[in-house]
């Protein structure tokens, strides 16, 4: 079908009932989007990865403003992570990062041969995006290719609601989202998810390491060990980079 007479809107339906991993809420769904944000950002393999905050704060916890971090390695940027205070609007961008549509199959991963990167099973973006819907969030992504907005929607195959991707052609002169500040690129991915709150937006800042690195820390040749007392009684995953990714309770 079309939208508007112009362009051809498809709806893909990826065979995840609504129920799946019904224990995974807004925690689990954006951690999954931020690791792919993060996994998207090595794919060069060229040089350390450090974020900075685009604006002059001495605190992540900026109640009245936007906050937004720039990825950089050997100097060149990679990529931006934002948050609206206002809108409650997140925004990753990959530079120069391309997303065919199979990576919506369930077991398909462009990572799989990738040591450095987290997710190699080819599910965190899947599930992630049904954990969002079902707290009630909305997500979107822009591919080199593509538009893909993540729906529930009801398959007459099943007779059940499942995680459906609304997928619409993106022009090629499509060069800045209404929801994000910088122009985006003919090969950049953006994801935005919308509807987070701020206390949800500090709980992910506080467990991603990557935005908050530890201060007190001991290295070994295993990774590091954490010595802060924030993140005493704390578990985290795939410590095998200078410094771990999440933090969950």
């Amino acid at each position: 079908m079309s939208q508007d007479g112009e362009a051809h809107v498809q709806a893909v339906s990826l065979s995840l009932t609504e129920h799946y991993a019904p224990h995974w809420g807004t925690w689990e769904g954006l951690r999954e989007l931020c690791q792919n944000f993060y996994d998207g950002l090595l794919e060069d393999d060229g040089g350390y990865l450090e974020f900075k905050l685009a604006k002059d704060a001495t605190s992540c916890d900026q109640r009245k403003m936007d906050t937004e971090y720039i990825a950089y390695a050997d100097g060149v940027e990679r990529g931006r992570l934002s948050y609206d205070v206002r809108t409650g609007c997140l925004s990753m961008i990959n530079h120069k990062i391309s997303l065919l549509r199979k990576v919506l199959l369930l077991g398909y991963s462009k990572k799989a041969n990738r040591k450095e990167a987290v997710g190699q099973f080819g599910e965190g973006l899947k599930v992630g995006a049904l954990a969002l819907l079902r707290s009630g969030l909305a997500l979107t992504m822009t591919t080199s290719e593509d538009h893909w907005r993540f729906s529930l929607e009801h398959d007459a195959i099943f007779d059940e609601r499942v995680l459906t991707v609304i997928v619409s052609k993106r022009q090629k002169t499509d060069s800045q989202d209404v929801t994000v500040k910088h122009p985006i690129l003919p090969d950049d991915t953006l994801t935005i998810v919308e509807g987070i709150g701020h206390g949800d937006w500090k709980l992910l800042v506080d467990r991603l390491l990557f935005l908050s690195p530890p201060v007190n820390f001991v290295s070994t040749p295993q990774g590091r060990l954490l010595l802060d007392d924030v993140h005493a009684g704390k578990m985290f995953v795939k410590v095998n980079f200078p410094i771990a990714l999440f933090a969950t309770s």
